[in-house]
């Protein structure tokens, strides 16, 4: 837990003072964010807000249906491994859904690789494999909104 402790210190230093090279001006984009681990979400949500994105969090899937519709997200940026879901399933949902199909969902998993299945039917836009890198998640988040 330590060792989280001072990668969090680092990271929160790091994300305050992070200005992106090539910056496309994102306010007032939203991003919805699924994830089952509170520290993930903090991270995620301190990183996006700090890069001018508005943010919702969730730490279970139930709900995110009800949450697009309410939130009205730009993006969703969800985790494949949740308590008692399948990211990837709602995943599928989200994108076989006629209200919410045009919505770029983006998946990150430490176990799971999904950069092969991309292109199939109600895959996620992208994929970004944990631990990542703050520049490749910002690059790949703005490459979705900018989509």
């Amino acid at each position: 837990m330590q060792l989280f402790n001072t990668i969090g210190t680092v990271l929160a230093a790091k994300i305050t003072s992070y200005k992106p090279e090539t910056a496309i001006d994102f306010m007032n984009k939203k991003i919805l964010i699924l994830d089952d681990d509170p520290d993930i979400l903090e991270i995620l949500s301190l990183l996006l807000t700090d890069n001018g994105y508005e943010v919702r969090t969730l730490s279970c899937g139930e709900t995110v249906f009800d949450d697009i519709k309410d939130f009205e997200p730009d993006l969703v940026l969800m985790d494949v491994i949740l308590a008692g879901l399948d990211g990837r399933s709602i995943c599928k949902e989200i994108k076989e859904n006629h209200l919410t199909c045009f919505l770029p969902v983006i998946l990150i998993s430490g176990t799971h690789d999904l950069a092969e299945s991309l292109h199939l039917p109600g895959a996620p836009n992208d994929f970004v494999a944990k631990p990542f890198d703050i520049d490749h998640l910002l690059a790949r988040i703005a490459k979705q909104l900018a989509a």
